[in-house]
């Protein structure tokens, strides 16, 4: 039965066994997880930039430092908003 299957119908792997594959789905699948994926590096980059800024702001004394720290972290909770967003979206 399973040799007949094979000989009379689509010889494609992934439809070999009769199943209903969906390749677009699959790919639409691979998107998310890449999203989420790049999200979760740009998260770890946007704490590397915090702690950059506090490394220079312990070097390098300025008035301005206090403000650079705050724009990274209002970088961070957006990076986390953009994830959070994926998470609930995709």
């Amino acid at each position: 039965m399973l040799f007949q299957q094979l000989i009379t119908q689509n010889t494609d792997p992934l439809h070999t066994f009769g199943g209903n594959f969906d390749e677009n789905a699959l790919l639409v699948g691979v998107f998310k997880l890449l999203f989420i994926a790049i999200t979760l590096f740009y998260v770890v980059f946007s704490v590397i930039v915090i702690r950059q800024v506090q490394i220079m702001k312990n070097t390098l004394i300025t008035p301005f430092s206090p403000v650079l720290l705050v724009v990274g972290f209002i970088h961070f909770l957006l990076a986390v908003g953009a994830l959070l967003l994926f998470f609930v979206i995709l």
